[in-house]
């Protein structure tokens, strides 16, 4: 994979990242371990790539939690934040969430850079 060092991003004078993580998942990872682990991979990346700023939907919409909202109604807003990102961000086992994929597709069809973060860097997946 290439690093995005090699890629045109690091020239950019700043840029907006969405970064996508699962939060709700069936497998073994819980709601609190996702949002730390969201927060955790969001801030290593703006500490690597200081020309980006990180949105994380998870702690953007944490008051979402508990109203029982349907998913369709939380990417409604995720898209919408979203379209106002340079890139999206993919992180954790994003492969296996309906949310995640759901928002890579977004992306795909709207013309937005899509990068995966593996290992402390960031992969284009294009």
């Amino acid at each position: 994979m290439e690093d995005i060092k090699t890629n045109s991003l690091p020239n950019m004078g700043c840029g907006m990242a969405y970064l996508a993580h699962p939060y709700a998942s069936a497998f073994s990872d819980t709601k609190a371990f996702n949002l730390m682990d969201a927060g955790n991979i969001a801030f290593k990346i703006m500490k690597k790539y200081l020309n980006l700023t990180i949105i994380s939907p998870l702690h953007n919409y944490s008051f979402f939690e508990g109203k029982e909202l349907k998913e369709t109604e939380i990417l409604k807003h995720d898209f919408r934040l979203l379209s106002r990102c340079d890139i999206l961000i993919l992180s954790g086992n994003w492969r296996l969430s309906c949310g995640c994929m759901a928002e890579y597709g977004y992306a795909k069809a709207n013309g937005i850079r899509i990068y995966e973060y593996v290992d402390g860097t960031l992969y284009p997946l294009e």
